[in-house]
């Protein structure tokens, strides 16, 4: 069975460690680590900010983009390139802060605001889909509520009703109502690439 192929798109200062857990882990998987910067031990230094990425067209299983995304010029065109580099059917997982949480506003460097609806836009059947040329299809969405709103069980209804439309109304409102007073933390979003290929076939 061949390797997974991993990337860590903006890995941080925890890569070595990651990097050795990942070893002690699975022999099954093989993580690349990206960062800016060019001290922290990642493999590949460059910025995410410039494209194209320096990789090849569809060579990832999975990319990992934990609190990036959010502070980049272009995600459009960034996403388009993830998109690139991701194997048919492959897996972007995307964490990043909901636009109500206080802590998001003290980090100057962030300059993308998302909520849990932000992740449509990237789907082909989105209307806005034109923004960007390479569909994606959004496999899983939750939110991270503050701690409070956890225990009395919002967090719980707010994913149900993202999972179960028949319930949409309850995210509606929070997302345009309650969220200021019922704060989000993070939205977590699993994106699959979709590719069409003539003849239905594997590039790979």
């Amino acid at each position: 069975m061949a390797k997974k192929i991993i990337l860590n798109a903006g890995c941080g200062r925890t890569s070595e460690k990651d990097k050795q857990a990942g070893k002690d882990e699975s022999a099954d998987a093989k993580t690349v680590y990206i960062d800016i910067r060019d001290n922290i031990g990642a493999d590949v230094v460059h910025d995410l900010n410039k494209t194209p990425l320096p990789f090849r067209d569809n060579h990832f299983d999975e990319i990992i983009l934990s609190h990036i995304i959010e502070h980049l010029h272009d995600v459009y065109g960034f996403l388009e390139e993830i998109h690139r580099i991701l194997k048919p059917g492959g897996i972007a997982r995307i964490i990043v802060p909901h636009y109500t949480d206080w802590t998001y506003w003290t980090d100057p460097s962030h300059i993308r605001h998302f909520n849990s609806y932000s992740f449509d836009r990237f789907q082909e059947t989105e209307a806005h889909h034109f923004d960007t040329k390479y569909p994606f299809k959004v496999v899983e969405l939750s939110v991270d509520l503050q701690k409070i709103w956890r225990y009395l069980g919002v967090q719980f209804l707010v994913n149900f009703s993202i999972r179960h439309r028949s319930f949409r109304l309850f995210r509606k409102m929070w997302e345009s109502y309650w969220c200021f007073l019922i704060r989000g933390i993070t939205v977590k979003a699993t994106l699959r690439a979709e590719k069409k290929h003539e003849g239905g076939g594997d590039p790979n």
